[in-house]
């Protein structure tokens, strides 16, 4: 853990006898959440796979966050991990079945680890399709987070069979609420081939979804990518640029399409190539990928990878997009742990309910 302002780099953990990978920290960089095959960081730790660990810097002192529903080591192995900004909560995935009840995907799910009650949660508990009885067993492929862990984006497939239907699942944990982002793809991505979602990005105050979409075409040979919005609370969703090979195959960075979101939502940044491809005119895709910045508020979008004219395009692929903003937090709550101890969950936990309330506004 490095310190800018001291310039002194901090060791989390020392003497390991396994490897290690970083996971991420708390706002205020009082925990830090991480990986590690090493044995010797907690007493005991006898499952000889991956788990996750945190260390409070401040008291010197290690958790092991995904430990089995009996406190004892979990089979593992776990990966993924992500703390809360307050780091009270850890999030993770892992194909265990000894973390919590309740898990739907196969084979791997996500659980959250409350370190303040030493409860470990599954959050993919349930699926936002009718009826309730899958049609195959369905995998986890990607997910994201709000910085508070009170909101979760996660894309779920079917293992088997043609894919219908890929969902981008934004999940309330508090209140068990579940909505299928994709359930209404903008008119450019519809067809009756499959789509294929990847790369979410969720805003910190969870109410807007970023996606990518793939559409094959024409007996798969051809192909449709966009780029998506979803307004949970409006239930709407905004196409914000596409690609396409049908007029003649085009390789594209692999970057294009890739999302960040401004902590409430109105600001998307991202690459796409240029010039963005329209369907009605038949305007293919080409040129080198651009950095956009898309207002939600006005609809407008505006080119950032310009010139010093502000109009002309970067002659070379500009690929990396982010939005710098603080983690959100509840007003007037604290970041300390300590503050929020004694509010219990029992509420909360997912595998309670027997299934989802209907969606709410924000």
């Amino acid at each position: 853990l490095f310190d800018r302002i001291e310039h002194l780099g901090k060791p989390v953990i020392a003497a390991l006898n396994g490897h290690c990978l970083a996971g991420g920290m708390t706002l205020d960089a009082s925990r830090v959440a991480w990986l590690s095959r090493a044995s010797n960081l907690v007493n005991p730790d006898t499952n000889a796979t991956w788990d996750v660990f945190v260390r409070d810097m401040p008291n010197g002192t290690n958790f092991l966050a995904s430990l089995a529903s009996n406190g004892r080591n979990s089979v593992g192995p776990a990966s993924e991990p992500m703390i809360s900004s307050d780091g009270r909560d850890v999030i993770f995935r892992s194909p265990a079945s000894d973390l919590a009840p309740g898990r739907v995907l196969v084979p791997f799910n996500l659980y959250r680890r409350d370190l303040a009650e030493n409860h470990t949660e599954c959050l993919t508990t349930n699926l936002p399709i009718k009826p309730l009885s899958l049609p195959a067993p369905w995998r986890l492929t990607g997910w994201t987070a709000t910085p508070d862990a009170q909101k979760l984006v996660f894309l779920a497939n079917p293992l088997t069979g043609t894919v219908l239907s890929n969902l981008v699942v934004w999940e309330d944990i508090a209140n068990g609420v579940l909505v299928n982002c994709a359930a209404a793809p903008p008119a450019e991505l519809r067809g009756n081939s499959m789509l294929a979602h990847s790369a979410p990005a969720v805003s910190a105050n969870g109410q807007f979804v970023a996606f990518r979409s793939e559409l094959k075409i024409a007996g798969g040979t051809t192909y449709r990518e966009g780029l998506s919005l979803h307004d949970v609370a409006q239930g709407t969703t905004t196409l914000l640029g596409i690609r396409t090979n049908e007029t003649a195959k085009q390789t594209f960075p692999v970057s294009a399409f890739n999302a960040v979101l401004s902590a409430n939502g109105q600001f998307v940044a991202y690459s796409a190539p240029l010039p963005t491809y329209d369907v009605a005119t038949s305007v293919r895709t080409n040129g080198p990928s651009q950095v956009y910045l898309y207002d939600a508020s006005s609809q407008t979008t505006r080119l950032i990878s310009a010139a010093p004219d502000g109009v002309t395009p970067a002659d070379a692929d500009a690929r990396v997009a982010r939005v710098h903003h603080p983690p959100m937090l509840p007003a007037g709550s604290s970041n300390s742990l300590s503050s929020r101890v004694s509010v219990t969950r029992a509420h909360r936990r997912r595998h309670l309910r027997k299934s989802s309330p209907a969606p709410a506004a924000l």
